[in-house]
């Protein structure tokens, strides 16, 4: 901006001593066309930088604004801004996806038992976990402080299921291995598929968050989303 400022003010004032002090040398006007050229260049420059850090910030910041630092997930901020954009585009496109809220219940008793610490780390396996199940394309985000919530873009219910199933029995193995160690905890998973279990982002997680407190009473083998099964297969 500085470059530019001072070619125009060099460009004014040999305008000027061309009016007002003719005739102007060849060696003035070759002066002043190297200068603009190069404060052109200096510029362009200056721009093309400004804007190459600007892009390769943009990232950085994104990492650092919708991240959950305990666990690396994607914040709820984050997620319920890619569900309004997914559901404006599920309707008119008349797409579908599919939400997953996994519960893991017992956090609290674990941070009384063990520190902190120990849910910091825990939260980290968990994620690592859930990161090695799900595909490249899902996206898990921290929900609540005991809660996790994936969502699966173009997947339909049944898929949803069979990873909810996925899921579940890896979660209870990892249960089982932490027994040992006084850290256990209860897992709910519970599915919903836009748009036939709701049309907005409150009504899907309420929706697959009610199927996951249904699914842990009902005992295992997600009892209540076999009657889905049976029914989308009549």
């Amino acid at each position: 901006m500085f470059a530019g400022f001072m070619t125009t003010v060099y460009f004014v004032v040999m305008c000027l001593r061309l009016v007002l002090l003719p005739p102007i040398s060849h060696l003035d006007i070759a002066g002043m066309v190297l200068i603009t050229t190069g404060a052109f260049l200096v510029t362009w420059g200056l721009l093309s930088c400004s804007q190459y850090i600007s892009y390769n910030a943009s990232p950085r910041t994104s990492r650092i604004v919708f991240r959950d630092e305990e666990t690396g997930l994607f914040t709820s901020r984050y997620l319920v801004e890619r569900l309004h954009d997914e559901i404006s585009r599920a309707s008119r496109h008349s797409t579908i996806f599919s939400l997953l809220f996994i519960r893991l219940q017992g956090t609290e008793n674990m941070q009384k038992k063990s520190g902190t610490k120990a849910v910091q780390n825990f939260w980290r396996e968990i994620s690592l976990t859930i990161r090695s199940v799900i595909r490249r394309e899902d996206i898990p985000g921290r929900w609540s402080s005991e809660s996790v919530l994936l969502f699966l873009p173009n997947t339909e219910f049944l898929e949803s299921y069979m990873l909810a199933e996925r899921i579940e029995s890896v979660l209870s193995a990892e249960n089982l291995c932490r027994e040992g160690n006084g850290e256990t905890f209860e897992v709910e998973v519970g599915c919903a598929t836009y748009p036939f279990d709701g049309n907005d982002v409150i009504g899907l997680v309420r929706f697959a968050e009610a199927a996951a407190h249904r699914n842990s009473n009902s005992g295992a083998d997600f009892g209540p989303l076999h009657s889905r099964l049976t029914s989308l297969s009549d």
